[in-house]
């Protein structure tokens, strides 16, 4: 190949890849386990939390990096699977709960909860055994394989007198903060 097509080859791809087309989904880069492909995943229902099905402890975490964008991602996420969660407060230790049953090919049914607490975003289950975590696992897994839904949220991180504003817009995680001077 000679220098020009060297160089128009370089230049077409170039606008490509500032254009947008060539670039994967900020989502689609997040994962490539695609394990939760053995599972179906509903919402959990009022008999089931009312039986006591999701309680528990932090099995795994959503994203095993502590970003504040990616904690805006993953509720931007769950809201596209999901839908509102069944519970959201202004406190960002204790932000979001979404109940959720996983059932395998087999039909054996996992209980777990979609949550974002003083760790981040997390999923918790009951059982302390190795299907139950495989599922959880599995749910963080398509938690991220999904592009997120637009949401804009506003909550404090009370200890530090923070008020955070976090969201998804036009599908890009975004969160800023304030205060910090003990206004609470």
């Amino acid at each position: 190949m000679g220098k020009i097509s060297k160089l128009l080859v370089t230049g077409f791809l170039s606008v490509i890849l500032l254009s947008g087309c060539a670039q994967p989904s900020f989502v689609s880069k997040m994962t490539s386990d695609k394990s939760y492909l053995e599972y179906e995943f509903r919402r959990g229902t009022k008999e089931e939390e009312e039986a006591g099905k999701f309680l528990g402890s932090e099995t795994c975490s959503i994203y095993d990096e502590i970003d504040e964008n990616l904690f805006a991602l993953a509720y931007g996420q769950l809201r596209t699977l999901f839908g509102e969660p069944d519970y959201e407060t202004e406190d960002l230790e204790n932000m979001y709960d979404y109940n959720v049953v996983a059932t395998d090919k087999e039909g054996n049914e996992y209980y777990m909860y979609a949550y974002s607490g003083p760790t981040g975003p997390a999923i918790g289950t009951r059982e302390d055994d190795e299907k139950t975590e495989k599922a959880a696992r599995a749910l963080a897994e398509k938690i991220k394989s999904v592009e997120p839904t637009d949401y804009d949220y506003v909550g404090y991180y009370f200890d530090f007198g923070l008020t955070v504003k976090m969201g998804v817009k036009n599908g890009k995680p975004y969160c800023t903060e304030s205060g910090g001077d003990g206004e609470f």
